[in-house]
């Protein structure tokens, strides 16, 4: 199963999420947006602070060390040899405001010597001002067996509170974290199935970008489909199903109850 909780943290101003995009005429480091042009804060960037931060509080408590394993992945299973995949996720913050059309500037390196280059600026897109407290609101999706999480929720709070910054140019003072807040998410109503002879009808409704790749030409240029497979969608309910029994992240079918789904998983088709 999936457990799922709100995150919302309070940074103060500056802020900088570099985009990689290409910025406006005169602009070096435009800030990060979504298609839809609103600022955020990528899930990205929180989810590899949050795995430092276990990193370093794991020298000083073996608990963390065991989450930091559990949920964060790593090297292959020691006692099965397969993978241990990630089974915390975090989505994109939305920043709730989109800050002023502002810029500032920064002494521009030599990447070859170290040195200022003589009359060269770095210019970056500033839209919220030092001091100005803003806040981004995004969400953690945990995979795993029911109430396997339960612990987690207390240790990320203490780790969220062991973190001073997110995002760029944190050692001259930008992204300084005041609060950080984990909640429930609000309830959800899924209406009931409604089936049609043997089948039923899927609705899958995307709240962070989605690129199901297609053959490449290029290695550097990723191309999504406009189809998401059904093999796709039916491997990541064989995920769910492993991980909801038991498998964890070495996901091996030994000793695994499959459930009533998984027992006429091969019978299913997703078109």
């Amino acid at each position: 199963m999936i457990s799922h909780r709100c995150l919302k943290l309070t940074l103060k101003g500056p802020i900088l999420t570099r985009s990689t995009a290409i910025g406006g005429f005169g602009i070096d480091a435009p800030a990060a947006r979504r298609p839809d042009g609103s600022l955020y804060l990528p899930g990205s960037l929180v989810t590899g602070r949050i795995r430092d931060a276990f990193r370093f509080l794991a020298q000083i408590d073996q608990r963390y060390a065991d989450m930091l394993r559990l949920w964060f992945g790593g090297k292959d299973d020691e006692d099965t040899g397969l993978p241990r995949r990630r089974r915390l996720f975090i989505s994109d913050l939305i920043f709730a405001t989109q800050g002023a059309v502002t810029t500032r500037t920064r002494v521009a390196i030599d990447p070859v010597s170290g040195a200022v280059l003589e009359g060269a600026l770095l210019v970056l897109e500033s839209p919220f001002g030092a001091g100005e407290l803003v806040t981004c609101e995004g969400r953690i999706s945990v995979l795993g067996q029911s109430g396997e999480a339960d612990a987690l929720w207390p240790a990320l709070e203490k780790v969220l509170a062991w973190i001073t910054q997110f995002g760029g140019l944190r050692t001259v003072g930008h992204g300084v974290l005041e609060r950080a807040e984990i909640s429930e998410p609000p309830a959800q109503t899924v209406g009931p199935a409604t089936p049609a002879a043997d089948r039923l009808r899927i609705v899958l409704d995307i709240h962070d970008p989605l690129c199901v790749g297609e053959t490449r030409n290029d290695p550097n240029t990723y191309i999504s489909s406009d189809v998401i497979p059904g093999s796709a969608i039916k491997g990541t309910l064989a995920a769910m199903i492993l991980v909801g029994n038991g498998a964890g992240h070495a996901a091996t079918v030994e000793g695994i109850e499959p459930g009533p789904l998984g027992c006429y998983f091969s019978a299913l088709r997703f078109t």
